[in-house]
């Protein structure tokens, strides 16, 4: 899910991320923006990717989660976080973060999730360290 203001960059990562997921055999993969994200709240796994600044679903998630919260100070320029986590609205569905401080942020998490030896379902990664 990408917010309506997404950066070309950010559409970009959706597509890398889309690749991705295809290649490690996801079944179903769509990429919408928040326009359309009440329709897939429930029932879906959720790859939602962006800015709190360019996806204003970010805000409703931490309100929602634990998510790590991204800002403009954190984790800083150019960097970003990957997280896992249950998806608030269908807990028998997962949900990922792919944040950035901006949008460079959030193409380096997007380029992350191709080493996916390192993904683990418990953990937080900030700019391809893990956050403790």
């Amino acid at each position: 899910m990408l917010g309506d203001n997404a950066s070309e960059i950010e559409r970009q990562a959706a597509e890398e991320i889309k690749n991705f997921l295809v290649e490690h055999n996801s079944s179903y993969i769509k990429i919408i923006n928040s326009q359309k994200i009440e329709n897939f709240k429930k029932g879906y796994d959720l790859v939602i990717i962006g800015t709190p600044e360019t996806n204003p679903l970010l805000e409703e998630v931490y309100a929602m989660t634990n998510a790590t919260r991204v800002t403009e100070e954190f984790p800083g320029e150019g960097m970003g976080v990957l997280e896992i986590l249950p998806n608030p609205w269908d807990k028998s569905k997962a949900m990922l973060l792919v944040e950035g401080s901006d949008k460079w942020g959030v193409k380096a998490e997007s380029r992350m999730l191709a080493d996916d030896e390192k993904i683990d379902k418990n953990e937080s990664y900030v700019n391809g360290g893990i956050k403790s």
